[in-house]
């Protein structure tokens, strides 16, 4: 996937395959698909643009003008370098990645510790 970023991949996806807060039964398509293009990878890639597209379209766009940069976490963007590439590119913004890993992990041990108060 890192290595399709830096590729023209014609390939595009809407990844709704279970509709939009706005619109419940939109369904998800894949165009621009060629002999050439058809591969897991570039499905891949153009997934990932997708879920990107679909964020920044449902994102208030009077936060993002308040905004210098973007915080992101998870193993997802952490790992694939072409994520956090796509989301600079996408939100025009300054990506940064926070230091923690295994944020849901974390996130669970904090919450299981209300319940020992």
């Amino acid at each position: 996937l890192n290595t399709l970023a830096e590729k023209n991949n014609s390939l595009q996806m809407d990844p709704s395959f279970l509709g939009e807060r706005g619109e419940k039964k939109r369904l998800g398509t894949i165009s621009g698909i060629s002999l050439e293009n058809f591969t897991i990878g570039n499905l891949a890639a153009a997934d990932a643009e997708g879920i990107l597209n679909n964020l920044l379209d449902s994102f208030p766009q009077e936060i993002l003008r308040t905004r210098t940069r973007l915080l992101g976490s998870g193993n997802g963007i952490r790992r694939i370098q072409c994520i956090q590439k796509l989301i600079t590119q996408k939100f025009q913004q300054e990506f940064e990645l926070l230091d923690t890993e295994e944020e849901a992990a974390c996130g669970a041990a904090v919450l299981a510790s209300y319940g020992l108060e």
